[in-house]
């Protein structure tokens, strides 16, 4: 216990793999929601722990428990920008290396 007081950031970082491991075990085994939620009160609980033993305010787990709510809902929000065939990207990439060797002339 000396050992995770002394060394704060190498705590949370174990229980993060910790908590990762556990998302894909249960993940497999169960479901993602049950694998998500533990990651989820895991990540909080250890990171509540370390925050306050740096002494700060608990209001940062808000930040925490945004990052995890909020991206699924950013990433499904995203508007496609439409499937690029390998031909299209082909005729970019010409073009890319093409205004670029106008560009050092």
């Amino acid at each position: 216990m000396k050992w995770l007081n002394k060394h704060l950031n190498w705590s949370y970082i174990f229980a993060f793999v910790v908590a990762l491991i556990i998302l894909v075990v249960v993940g497999f085994m169960a479901s993602n929601v049950t694998g998500y939620l533990i990651f989820l009160a895991l990540n909080l609980l250890v990171g509540g722990w370390v925050i306050s033993r740096k002494g700060h305010s608990l209001w940062y787990l808000v930040l925490v428990g945004l990052v995890f709510i909020a991206f699924p809902f950013v990433v499904l929000f995203l508007k496609n920008r439409g499937d690029i065939t390998h031909q299209a990207y082909l005729q970019r990439e010409k073009e890319l290396k093409e205004y670029q060797e106008q560009k050092v002339k």
